[in-house]
C-alpha cells in the first residue's frame, strides 16, 4: 500500500512499507554527499545522472543531508 502525506517542511512523501521518500529530491551516482538534488535540478553536473532515471532520494537521508 502507497501512501502520500508531507513532511515538516511541507515536502511531498511517499510512503512505501517501510521505506519513505522524499518527492521533493532525487539521488544521483556520486558518492559524496551532493548526490541528493531537488527535483528543480534536471541532471547532475558531476556523474551526468538524469533526474527523470533517478530515484527519489530517502527522507531520512534528505533530513539528514538538506535540513540539518
Amino acid at each position: 500500500m502507497v501512501k502520500y502525506t508531507t513532511n515538516l517542511y511541507g515536502d511531498r512523501i511517499e510512503i512505501i512499507g517501510n521505506v519513505i521518500l522524499n518527492l521533493e529530491y532525487w539521488d544521483c551516482e556520486c558518492i559524496s554527499q551532493r548526490y541528493i538534488h531537488r527535483i528543480s535540478e534536471s541532471s547532475c553536473s558531476i556523474c551526468r545522472s538524469i533526474k527523470d532515471e533517478s530515484p527519489s532520494s530517502r527522507e531520512n537521508e534528505v533530513l539528514i543531508f538538506v535540513y540539518d
